[in-house]
């Protein structure tokens, strides 16, 4: 018990030492966040995989899974090849997503849990909006940012 209380202390003692420093991507007002040059990092692995989603109620088929850390959103790839949003969130309990699993809680989202223990411990990994830049067009052609 003073081991567990000792790591704690010593984790949570030293601010920043396990986050990493947050890049800034720009998305430019008239551009949607799916067509930029780092659209692969709007999601939580590269590619979409096979994964199952536990509901209170049952399990799904398999589908393909992939976290949208811009949306905060579980997207899938139905049958016919479009990406869709999961939309019945209060009813799902765990998502299953190429071995990761995702905790769904109705308040905070999904949480990922990287360790299973009679306490588990989970990490939510989202994009944040830094800054909202407008740009204004006045009518000649010319463009001004505020």
């Amino acid at each position: 018990m003073k081991l567990v209380l000792f790591l704690f202390i010593v984790i949570f003692s030293i601010p920043g030492s396990f986050g990493q420093s947050p890049e800034l991507l720009r998305l430019k007002p008239d551009q949607e966040p799916s067509n930029t040059v780092w659209k692969s990092g709007m999601y939580r692995f590269p590619q979409f995989e096979k994964g199952r989603i536990y509901y209170i109620k049952g399990i799904s088929s398999t589908y393909r899974l992939n976290y949208n850390l811009f949306f905060e959103e579980m997207d899938f790839i139905n049958q016919k090849g479009d990406t869709l949003t999961l939309n019945n969130k209060l009813d799902v309990r765990l998502v299953s997503v190429g071995g990761h699993v995702f905790y769904n809680d109705p308040k905070m989202g999904y949480i990922e849990i990287v360790l299973q223990a009679p306490l588990a411990l989970g990490m939510k990994k989202m994009l944040k909006l830094a800054r909202e830049e407008v740009v204004l067009d006045n009518g000649y052609g010319a463009s001004a940012e505020t």
